[in-house]
């Protein structure tokens, strides 16, 4: 394309620009995030010859030499800047850094955010080459719209009747609670997963720890504890102007009480009267956990995991 060229190492203002003008960006994506999370990171994309400015970009992140998906953290793809004819536009300019890409045998793994919505750049250089060049998978995540809603009552009433019947008969037999002890957490986390026979690797405990300690003065981080004041069930919600995400969720082992159902619905109150307008659970894409959050009125959103 004429008038763009291709660079390797994008300086923090230019990203930060190029976030800040794109509908595709999100509080994850911000400069200060990436390096507090202490992974190799670059930032590759195309400049505006004319403009100077940078017009689609991605981040890709390294560890060991090997590009990697970096766990928990939703919606590390590609950003493109708000432009006019913006589907001509953001086509041809996905194909042509696409194919800079190509040419320097640059790997990248790219969860796309559900604005992105236009993969046929992808499928049509995958279509055009011998072989196939990128792999596309198509995900789902559950979001909230709180603006459907007059007000949180109004809400409530919507929501599966499982889910009222268990916010119901807990009649305030519990009590909400900050979390100062992180270890709690990382303790009861790790126990969720072992329910699972999945066991967490070093990576993922460190991105979960750098997590948390970045967003600790923008999230709601508490426990809920049943009638015998022992801890049932944890959440952690990023929060953002008017969004917040859903990252993460531990559960006591064999709890039956329904107390995780009602420290979601808690939240939601509070998300309510702070006047958020929307909540992505951040994935929906196993049966259960997916079926969980969509019973709280969210609806389904589709989005986009690419790579070479």
């Amino acid at each position: 394309m004429k008038y763009y060229s291709f660079t390797n190492d994008l300086t923090q203002d230019e990203w930060d620009d190029l976030k800040n003008n794109s509908l595709h960006s999100t509080i994850f994506n911000d400069y200060s995030f990436y390096k507090f999370l202490n992974v190799n990171f670059r930032l590759v994309g195309l400049k505006n010859t004319k403009t100077t400015k940078i017009d689609i970009a991605m981040p890709i992140f390294e560890v060991s030499g090997q590009n990697i998906k970096l766990p928990y953290i939703p919606y590390q793809g590609i950003l493109i800047r708000n432009l006019k004819n913006s589907i001509s536009k953001d086509f041809n300019l996905t194909d042509f850094f696409l194919e800079n890409l190509e040419k320097k045998n640059i790997k990248f793994h790219s969860i796309l955010s559900t604005n992105f919505i236009d993969i046929r750049p992808f499928t049509f250089r995958n279509y055009r080459k011998s072989k196939k060049l990128y792999d596309i998978n198509f995900k789902y995540t559950a979001i909230l719209n709180l603006k459907k809603f007059p007000n949180f009552d109004k809400w409530l009433q919507s929501i599966r009747k499982l889910r009222l019947r268990e916010y119901k008969k807990n009649n305030k037999k519990y009590k909400i609670a900050d979390l100062n002890n992180f270890d709690e957490f990382f303790e009861l986390h790790d126990h969720t997963y072992l329910k699972n026979k999945v066991t967490l690797n070093e990576l993922q405990k460190k991105i979960r720890k750098k997590i948390i300690q970045y967003f600790k003065k923008k999230c709601f981080f508490k426990k809920i504890l049943n009638h015998k004041n022992e801890t049932a069930s944890i959440i952690f919600f990023v929060i953002h102007e008017s969004k917040s995400y859903y990252l993460f969720g531990a559960n006591k082992k064999n709890d039956k009480s329904g107390l995780s159902t009602t420290l979601m619905i808690e939240y939601i109150k509070l998300a309510f009267q702070n006047n958020l307008e929307q909540i992505d659970f951040c994935g929906a894409n196993s049966f259960y956990r997916g079926d969980y959050k969509l019973s709280f009125g969210s609806d389904l959103n589709g989005y986009f995991e690419v790579g070479n």
